[in-house]
């Protein structure tokens, strides 16, 4: 026989004997698939890694698919973390699979119950809680800003001034805030706990809301779930951040020769006598002074957030801890800045047919105050007071009362509030501390039937202090008589 026929019959051989002995080692292996609570799951699939051949898991979470003991299988199911586990020698594979973190993208949070995105009839918006988070804020309507459509979100912008959000605009002479509800309890607004404490946000805009939730939910329901521990050894993290704020874009005004040939005409025109600040043949002719005061009130705030989490349990029971601080200061010179520290634990558990849970949340926050315009209205507010303050009138004046400069009536003959000295002299401030205890046990009588008991209490301290020393910043703004206040509500 010629060599070519012997090596070509040696090679058929060998690739006959290599497929028979790949098709014997991939035996049929069998397994179930179910969930953390021992439940079969049913129309899982269940592929093999790399490869074409899939199955999926029958009614009672049973499957059944050949493979070599190399090959990996990846067992995946709407809703729940994918799982992969080697074939090996094992004969039958039993699998678990454990809930996604995101797994209410899936589902939705209606009130009492959850329901499948594709099954609801009413407008539900399901919030993306990790691009949320992308938002270094201090408050939960600040971080749904461009989260979800329909829903408007306005602030001052200061460090832990209020922020309100309307859902689908005004729809009531009264209050137009929506509802919130935090793990089941309906609060009073969750502005002051921490947002690294959140798992997933749901949005209820419609009337049918109100089905669940009474009268309360005619302008909307806000449903927020925290986070929750997680079976297994316990688990340590540790998230922070630091930033840098300040006003990047400033508008261009005029400096002091400009403001004083512009004032000089205009009172020339009317036949005024000119200011003899703006006269440069009076005396008193303003040359040395030239504030630009956006340059000196506009500085560099700076935004800090430190949050560590411990997570742990077993089957039984499950626990999480969260520590936060946040710290913010304005970006206006003065003592404005805003202080938070926070807690927030809970523990859930089940044993048998019986479940259970508690939550315990507690804040203690610092804010020193903005001293205007909520306080002194008719100074206008900080802003449009830079752009119309002039700039013959200097920030610091040791001959006036106070320190601060200001404007006189013959002088400059111009009504000019000095923002650095209202905001340095006025000493006002806030503290909150807000306590959110909740406590549940759950009965499931028979199957798809369950009683639940829930008790809550939600406790809001709040003191607010307020200092205005004597001073004297010029024509229409002096103080001859000290004023001090506490304890005045909340605006």
């Amino acid at each position: 026989m010629p060599p070519v026929r012997i090596w070509a019959a040696f090679l058929t051989s060998f690739l006959v004997l290599l497929a028979s002995s790949s098709v014997s080692a991939q035996t049929p292996r069998q397994g179930v698939v179910t969930d953390k609570d021992g439940r079969p799951v049913a129309g899982a699939t269940v592929t093999i890694k790399g490869g074409s051949k899939s199955v999926v898991s029958a009614e009672n979470g049973s499957f059944t698919i050949p493979g070599n003991p190399s090959d990996i299988l990846v067992i995946s199911f709407v809703g729940y973390e994918n799982y992969e586990v080697r074939v090996g020698n094992k004969a039958n594979i039993n699998v678990q699979l454990a809930l996604k973190t995101d797994a209410l993208n899936d589902v939705v949070v209606v009130g009492y119950d959850v329901q499948r995105k594709k099954d609801l009839t009413g407008s539900v918006a399901v919030v993306n809680v990790a691009d949320a988070k992308k938002t270094a804020s201090y408050d939960v309507a600040k971080i749904l800003q461009g989260q979800v459509a329909g829903i408007s979100v306005q602030g001052s912008g200061e460090p832990g001034g209020f922020v309100q959000i309307k859902i689908r605009g005004i729809s009531t002479f009264g209050n137009n805030s929506p509802l919130f509800v935090v793990d089941g309890v309906p609060v009073a607004g969750p502005f002051d706990f921490s947002t690294n404490d959140i798992e997933t946000i749901q949005v209820l805009k419609d009337a049918s809301a109100g089905a669940i939730y009474g009268s309360r939910a005619a302008t909307g329901v806000i449903i927020i779930t925290t986070k929750k521990g997680k079976a297994g050894p316990l688990k340590i993290t540790y998230n922070s951040y630091y930033g840098a704020q300040s006003v990047p874009k400033r508008l261009k005004l005029t400096d002091r020769v400009q403001y004083q040939k512009i004032t000089d005409a205009a009172e020339t025109n009317a036949g005024l006598i000119l200011a003899a600040g703006n006269d440069p043949t009076n005396p008193k002719f303003i040359s040395n002074i030239n504030t630009d005061w956006q340059k000196e009130d506009f500085k560099t705030g700076h935004i800090q957030n430190h949050d560590l989490n411990f997570s742990a349990g077993s089957e039984v029971a499950t626990y999480n801890v969260n520590l936060g601080y946040f710290d913010q200061s304005s970006v206006f010179a003065g003592p404005q800045n805003y202080r938070r520290y926070s807690l927030n634990t809970s523990l859930q558990g089940k044993k048998g047919i019986f479940s259970f849970g508690a939550k315990f949340a507690y804040t203690n926050s610092h804010k020193v105050n903005n001293t205007y315009p909520h306080l002194h209205p008719n100074v206008g507010n900080p802003i449009t007071n830079l752009l119309t303050d002039i700039p013959t009138m200097p920030v610091y004046d040791s001959t006036r009362l106070g320190g601060y400069g200001g404007t006189d009536n013959l002088i400059q003959k111009a009504i000019c509030i000095n923002p650095i000295g209202m905001n340095n002299l006025i000493t006002d401030y806030s503290d909150r501390i807000r306590t959110l205890a909740d406590a549940w046990g759950e009965l499931e009588i028979i199957k798809n039937l369950k009683y639940k008991i829930n008790v809550s209490y939600d406790n809001l301290n709040y003191e607010n202090f307020y200092f205005e020393p004597t001073y004297d910043l010029g024509w229409y703004y002096t103080n001859n008589t000290l004023c001090q206040r506490s304890n005045i509500p909340q605006i």
